[in-house]
């Protein structure tokens, strides 16, 4: 875990020592000695400078799993940390690496900003099973820059050119207490200082006593940082990161292992790299949800009672160049008409219209740019599709539901992104990503009659739902869900932060509850509505990386697109009830 402290560190991991999460918690520093392979101790070493680089412990006695006072190895647990517009998320995962010899368990940070992810460190522990000490042994870091790794600088792992593991946190800590967490020659060697271990500290997440407080240094540069643990919790801040909310490991006993009532089904012909999926679509009449598979060719259709899957197969597809990646992509994105399921393919920049019944697909129109969102528009039959790449909404008539064609189109200054109808009252709305803002359209006239301006920052607007009562907008940011005052001027109501990697949510009106999934957070955030537009976290939920696009069915199972690894994810209603 890199710190901000070493010139050698990127300034993104938080969890070890000046650059890398540093975790002081105990045993005073015990006499230099190194490892030896079977946990024989080496003789002591002559010191070098007043901090301890040395320290005697037996390879037979380290595990991967454990918890002292101040440092939590249990997998499932993670620690969400804010500062401003950026975010820091601490994941004790369910995965170990053998480094030198030593089975250690993977905790993983991910740092975004303005919701775009900047940096990704694996970092690498294990815990002495009789002194609580916990060791570093290395990590592998990844630099972001717009989607793309830009360097790896900092990583390093012990037993390789000369680097040896370090002490992350004491399993008692003691005032003075000087030693090295990080021990890589010329590229990491942040050390550490207990200057404090009684003091009180209040952050959003609590108010916490009994904190040790720790200064970080590294003879690679000058400046320190610092940082505090509380006890049965860990690192609640890191210089100006602070600790928002805790989220506790699962019971070891839980079913299955993430926790919570949840079915895992994998999509047919997914390739070991997975799915570009996006939008996912409920037909509630049917108890189904469709799922455009992207470079599959094929949108599979979920029997939400059952669970089996369905296939309308030989969508067209293409390779496309994403990220400085070339990916497949094929149907994208779907929606509900009169017997019809509209689904927009990136393949071929078609719409198609499908038997929602049957599963046949109809006819399909070629559209003049790429498809993104697709939204039917009862009170006028008509499809209206978002196409971001020609700063357009291509508007289809259904009138005849099987056949649908082109009638008409709007433009805007900006790349329009999402979408919610308001029919009773004649309203389409949707954002410009690139520009901030959201816009509210007529219906029958299509002409905007409102511009509204949402808080998400670069990264820009992305879905939106309209509550019944047409008075509240919600509108999802990339790391939050904001509600704005339809009924008025379009005022921010409220906000509730859920996490980086936000797209696409839903809401279950019935229960007043919105459902997000965040891609980068790894949970599913649960929340309810009140009529006044106030937003209440009532569940938080663990998932896995990449899922996003939640959607619900009126019995409140939840459907989550899992793209990177082919699958969706059902969490059953039992897990998302309000506490």
């Amino acid at each position: 875990m890199s710190t901000s402290t070493s010139s050698s560190s990127r300034a993104g991991n938080r969890l070890i020592p000046s650059g890398s999460i540093a975790v002081l918690a105990g045993a005073l520093v015990l006499p230099a000695v190194g490892i030896h392979a079977g946990g024989v101790p080496e003789p002591p070493s002559k010191a070098v400078d007043a901090w301890q680089s040395s320290f005697r412990v037996a390879t037979t006695n380290l595990a991967s799993s454990g918890s002292n006072p101040y440092f939590v190895l249990e997998p499932g647990y993670r620690l969400h940390f804010k500062h401003a517009d950026e975010t820091l998320t601490v994941s004790v995962l369910d995965e170990t690496k053998l480094v030198d010899g030593v089975e250690t368990r993977v905790v993983e940070e991910r740092e975004e900003k303005h919701g775009q992810l900047t940096e990704v460190s694996r970092n690498y522990f294990a815990i002495d099973r009789t002194t609580g000490d916990v060791y570093y042994f290395g990590e592998d870091s990844d630099e972001y820059r717009h989607g793309r790794v830009v360097s790896r600088e900092g990583s390093w792992l012990a037993g390789e050119d000369g680097a040896r593991f370090g002490l992350m946190m004491p399993g008692t800590a003691k005032v003075g207490a000087r030693f090295y967490q990080e021990l890589a020659p010329n590229v990491a060697m942040d050390r550490a200082e207990i200057v404090a271990v009684d003091s009180e500290v209040s952050v959003p997440a609590g108010t916490f006593t009994s904190c040790v407080q720790v200064k970080e240094t590294s003879p690679l540069e000058n400046g320190s940082s610092r940082k505090i643990y509380a006890p049965g919790v860990g690192l609640i801040q890191d210089d100006e990161f602070i600790l928002a909310r805790i989220e506790a490991a699962p019971t070891r006993d839980a079913a299955p292992q993430t926790g919570f009532d949840g079915t895992s089904i994998a999509l047919p012909g997914a390739p070991p790299e997975g799915i570009l999926l996006d939008y996912l679509v409920v037909d509630h009449a049917r108890h189904r949800v469709w799922v455009p598979a992207g470079g599959t060719g094929s949108t599979d259709v979920i029997d939400t009672q059952t669970l089996d899957l369905r296939r309308v197969e030989n969508f067209p597809t293409a390779e496309v160049e994403r990220r400085g990646a070339k990916r497949r992509v094929g149907p994208s994105s779907a929606t509900v008409g009169d017997g019809v399921v509209y689904v927009g393919n990136r393949g071929d920049s078609s719409v198609c219209a499908v038997d929602a019944e049957t599963l046949v697909r109809g006819a399909c129109v070629t559209l003049p740019s790429m498809p993104d969102g697709v939204a039917f528009v009862a009170s006028s039959k008509e499809v209206w599709v978002t196409t971001p790449r020609d700063q357009s909404i291509v508007i289809l008539d259904v009138s005849d539901p099987t056949a649908p064609k082109i009638a008409g189109r709007i433009e805007f200054e900006g790349d329009p992104e999402g979408y919610a109808v308001d029919n009773a009252r004649g309203f389409f709305y949707t954002n410009l990503e690139d520009k901030d803002r959201t816009l509210r359209i007529d219906v029958s006239t299509r002409a905007v009659t409102a511009t509204w301006m949402p808080e998400c920052g670069d990264a820009g607007p992305r879905c939106l739902l309209i509550d019944p009562s047409g008075q509240l907008l919600v509108v999802a940011c990339t790391d939050h869900v904001e509600v704005l005052d339809a009924g008025n001027d379009g005022a921010i109501l409220s906000k509730l932060e859920t996490g980086g990697g936000v797209d696409s949510f839903d809401y279950l009106p019935a229960r007043r509850s919105l459902y997000v999934a965040a891609a980068h957070a790894a949970t599913l955030t649960v929340a309810h509505l009140d009529e006044s537009g106030g937003l209440k976290s009532t569940a938080v939920i663990p998932t896995a990386l990449g899922a996003r696009n939640a959607v619900v069915t009126a019995d409140g199972n939840v459907f989550i697109a899992v793209g990177p690894e082919g699958r969706i994810l059902r969490i059953g209603p039992s897990s998302v009830q309000s506490p």
